[in-house]
């Protein structure tokens, strides 16, 4: 099986003096430039086959930007709501046979996972409030469009805050699709069945869920991130995002 990985991760510049720079008077558009809100930035980079792959592309994305002095001297935040601005972290999939709302379901039961252990749950409160995702496992932000086998992934927020974020929320969304293809369906079962349990059991699920998925790139290297992530709960999302990028 060969997926398609795509993304378009949203951020916020911050000043030094904690005031927001709308991105819309520093950015244009392009691969790292301008969302539809005024407010946010947005990264575009190239499609992969894998997540790793999707990451380094993201860090030569990052790197390059830097080269605006610009946008050196600011602060580049992630998470789901910031300054006002509710951001977020759209995954693409695709180059598979696709029930998209089956998918889609499961991709909102891994991910939610996830963001249950590792995100702000505040600032997921707060951009459910905006209108962007929704706590309810039955009504699922996707987007598709006329090409086939192709959806876009909207629920979760910005997991821009480091390569090690960026990439456990990428692999565990391939992991997904790859579980889905095979038809590995009851291995969700967990996911929604202890949507109530402690961090610590909903960080054991995941870290199962990857122990059965042999056939998905890069198993090897996630299992090592990701517990060594979830060792260090929780993480501190109002960090400039660009120390851990560059």
């Amino acid at each position: 099986m060969s997926i398609g990985m795509g993304c378009d991760p949203e951020f916020i510049f911050r000043d030094s003096s904690g005031e927001i720079i709308y991105a819309n008077t520093i950015l244009q558009q392009g691969d790292f430039g301008m969302d539809g809100h005024e407010s946010t930035g947005e990264l575009r980079p190239k499609y992969a086959n894998d997540s790793l792959q999707l990451v380094a592309n993201i860090h030569k994305l990052i790197k390059d930007g830097m080269k605006h002095a610009e946008i050196s001297e600011l602060e580049m935040l992630a998470g789901h709501y910031k300054l006002g601005s509710p951001i977020g972290g759209h995954i693409h999939l695709s180059g598979f046979n696709m029930d998209i709302p089956k998918l889609s379901r499961y991709l909102k039961l891994t991910m939610m996972t996830l963001s249950d252990c590792i995100d702000d749950l505040g600032e997921r409160e707060e951009r459910w409030h905006t209108g962007y995702g929704n706590p309810n496992l039955d009504i699922i932000d996707y987007r598709t469009k006329s090409t086939p086998n192709w959806v876009e992934f909207r629920e979760p927020g910005s997991w821009l805050l480091s390569p090690q974020v960026a990439f456990i929320n990428l692999w565990l969304a391939e992991a997904t699709s790859y579980a889905y293809f095979d038809g590995i369906w009851t291995i969700f079962n967990d996911f929604e069945e202890d949507r109530k349990a402690t961090i610590s059991k909903k960080c054991d699920n995941l870290m199962k869920f990857a122990k059965k998925m042999i056939s998905v790139p890069n198993q090897d290297i996630f299992l090592k991130v990701a517990d060594k992530l979830f060792s260090k709960l929780p993480l501190n999302w109002d960090e400039d995002l660009k120390k851990y990028w560059l």
